[in-house]
C-alpha cells in the first residue's frame, strides 16, 4: 500500500512539474516579475544565448571616453557601478542590474504597474514556441492594455524567454544617445 501512495504522489508531482514547464507558465513567471516590481529577476527567465547577446549588445559602453563611459555605468547599472565591476558580472547578473535599473528609471516615475498578464495562446515554430499575452497595465488611475509576442526556447529542461525587439531598440537607442 505504501509502494502504491508512494508511486502516485510521485506521478502527481512529476505531473505537476511537467505542466507547471510550458512556455505559458514561464510567460506567466516572467511577467510576474514586473508585477512585483522584481524587475532583475526577469533575468532569470531568460535563455542564455539572450543573455549572452543583449551584453554584446550593450558592449559599446567599453569603448565609450571616460566621462560617457561613467555616465552609462551609473545611469543604467546603479550609481556604485564602474566599468570593471560590471565587467567582472556574469551575463544574468548583468542583464538583471541593467533591466533593473532602466525600469525603475522609465516605470516608476510614470507610475506604470502590470496589474495582470493573460496568456491567450501558443504556437510552435520548431524549437521556439512564440507565447501571445495581453498586458493589462495601469498609471495614475488609466487603465491600459498591450499586447506581446514573448518567444521561448527549452534550455536544460526549461523554457527560457528570447529577446524581443523592444530590448533590441533599447541597446540602439542608448548607442545612439552616447554618441
Amino acid at each position: 500500500m505504501k509502494k502504491l501512495v508512494s508511486s502516485i504522489l510521485l506521478t502527481a508531482a512529476l505531473t505537476a512539474s511537467a505542466i507547471a514547464q510550458t512556455a505559458s507558465d514561464a510567460a506567466k513567471g516572467y511577467f510576474s516579475t514586473y508585477q512585483k516590481k522584481e524587475y532583475g529577476k526577469s533575468a532569470e527567465y531568460f535563455h542564455p544565448e539572450a543573455l549572452d547577446l543583449f551584453r554584446q549588445m550593450l558592449s559599446f559602453g567599453k569603448s565609450l571616453p571616460e566621462e560617457k563611459a561613467t555616465a552609462f555605468y551609473r545611469d543604467f547599472f546603479g550609481p556604485e557601478a564602474t566599468k570593471e565591476s560590471i565587467e567582472k558580472l556574469d551575463n544574468q547578473a548583468y542583464f538583471s542590474q541593467f533591466i533593473g535599473s532602466i525600469m525603475k528609471l522609465i516605470l516608476e516615475p510614470a507610475n506604470v504597474e502590470y496589474t495582470k498578464a493573460e496568456v491567450l495562446g501558443e504556437v510552435k515554430e520548431g524549437e521556439v514556441t512564440h507565447v501571445l499575452v495581453r498586458l493589462h497595465l495601469s498609471s495614475n488611475g488609466v487603465e491600459s492594455q498591450a499586447m506581446e509576442v514573448i518567444s521561448f526556447k527549452q534550455y536544460k529542461g526549461e523554457w527560457k524567454t528570447l529577446l524581443t525587439e523592444k530590448f533590441e531598440s533599447i541597446a540602439e537607442s542608448l548607442q545612439e544617445s552616447f554618441r
